[in-house]
């Protein structure tokens, strides 16, 4: 069978264009793919954080909730300061009613029984991408402010999440 003339060479540049397109296709899904990864690592960051400002916060009001139990209601505030403090979940109030002194907000990742959490470490040693700080204030005399920043580093990019809750002496 004879090519026409005008039709000579037609189904090379077919196939380069078809070639083209797939080199094309594919190399949206590689991209498509790598920025899935990528998202899917700033959530799991994101969400790692979440917990562990949550945690930052329950640790003061479990101070909180332990000082007014033993102590009573006129124990209120008394045993907090303002500041900022590199808080752990071993965080406890002492016999002079003070938090520990404020440390390094630099703390490591363990993993105990399948939970997550921060520890404060001596001499300012990081074995994980997370620090988180706990901050208190007074507003008033029957309110206690907690802001628990978690801060982190992702490809060189700090990022930070932060939680504040408020707690109010509502007892008579």
């Amino acid at each position: 069978m004879k090519v026409p003339i005008d039709r000579r060479g037609s189904s090379l540049a077919e196939s380069m264009v078809a070639l083209g397109l797939v080199v094309v296709g594919l190399l949206g899904i590689v991209v498509l793919s790598t920025r899935s990864l990528a998202l899917n690592r700033d959530v799991v960051n994101r969400t790692i954080a979440a917990g562990l400002a949550a945690e930052g916060i329950e640790v003061v009001k479990n101070i909180i909730d332990i000082q007014i139990a033993e102590r009573g209601n006129s124990a209120w505030g008394a045993f907090l300061e303002e500041g900022s403090f590199g808080l752990d979940y071993e965080s406890v109030v002492d016999d002079a009613l003070t938090l520990p002194p404020p440390s390094s907000p630099l703390h490591m990742m363990e993993t105990a029984n399948g939970w997550l959490y921060l520890r404060a470490l001596p001499g300012g040693t990081v074995s994980s991408n997370f620090s988180r700080t706990v901050s208190i204030s007074f507003p008033s005399p029957y309110e206690i402010s907690v802001r628990s920043v978690v801060g982190w580093s992702d490809r060189g990019t700090p990022r930070s999440l932060e939680v504040e809750d408020h707690f109010f002496n509502w007892r008579p």
